[in-house]
């Protein structure tokens, strides 16, 4: 194929070609690293963040049994089990959201970036929707004890659907 591209694609970049018509995904097309540094260096910074309130975030966690609330999955590790406090509007400028239980999900470190990111939303009755798929993931998982902010999840869905519009 190779003899092909050379003689009826004289000047084109026959890697460049295959990977355009998908005949050579970019993932499988060689890819060089280079050599790092074995000794990084450091920069001193200062800066400014906003102070969450890392208790509530922990309690939330403690509620679900540190199960995600889409997935239902537990990370386990050798000094207990790992989940994520997740906003759903976040708290920073522009979106201004509270730091209080109706707006704080617990979730799993790939379903927070999901999230977070917008690939996932949910629906006014609390169902988990994939923005990539168009499916439905499944239910929401709940406690009673934490009750989930309609228009926090609202805001979050339609923010993401807004940042996901192609820019003309």
């Amino acid at each position: 194929m190779l003899r092909l591209l050379e003689k009826y694609f004289q000047g084109v970049d026959p890697d460049e070609l295959l990977t355009a018509v998908g005949l050579v995904s970019t993932s499988e097309a060689e890819v060089s690293l280079n050599d790092g540094s074995p000794a990084p260096r450091r920069r001193q910074s200062t800066t400014m963040r906003l102070i969450r309130d890392s208790a509530l975030a922990q309690q939330i966690k403690d509620v679900h049994g540190h199960h995600c609330q889409i997935c239902g999955v537990r990370l386990r590790l050798p000094n207990g089990s790992y989940a994520e406090g997740a906003h759903i509007r976040p708290v920073g400028q522009p979106h201004n959201g509270p730091d209080e239980p109706g707006n704080i999900l617990c979730l799993c470190p790939n379903d927070h970036i999901l999230f977070d990111r917008g690939a996932l939303t949910l629906t006014d009755d609390l169902q988990a929707f994939d923005e990539v798929t168009g499916q439905v993931k499944g239910d929401l998982r709940l406690a009673p004890q934490h009750m989930i902010s309609i228009t926090h999840v609202a805001y979050h869905r339609e923010t993401a659907r807004q940042a996901a519009q192609p820019t003309h």
